[in-house]
């Protein structure tokens, strides 16, 4: 039996205070992903590394990791490089960083 029947839960009415959320609207779209969920330091940079060589400047690319030394290692690789970070999350154990590539350093 449904769990929220049993508990005398109107579906329709439990979402209902929730506000919609559109992707769009709260994060801003990337030119490319890259997903370095699961991979350890110095991976995702690398990984970052190779994507950027086929890149412009002003293009901007989204990566998704689980190592929690990639906070740091994503705001060296922005500084190193002169690329923008231009938004860095966390939802749940994973970590989002959104980077613009300057021109000329990739």
């Amino acid at each position: 039996m449904d769990r929220a029947i049993q508990l005398g839960i109107n579906r329709a009415n439990m979402y209902r205070n929730l506000p919609l959320l559109r992707r769009e609207e709260q994060v801003p779209m990337a030119d490319a992903q890259l997903d370095a969920t699961g991979l350890k330091c110095p991976i995702p940079v690398l990984k970052a590394l190779k994507l950027i060589k086929n890149m412009t400047g002003g293009e901007t690319f989204e990566v998704h990791a689980t190592d929690p030394g990639s906070v740091a290692d994503f705001e060296a690789f922005c500084a190193a490089g002169g690329h923008e970070l231009l938004e860095q999350t966390r939802e749940g154990e994973v970590f989002r960083f959104l980077i613009k590539v300057v021109e000329g350093k990739n």
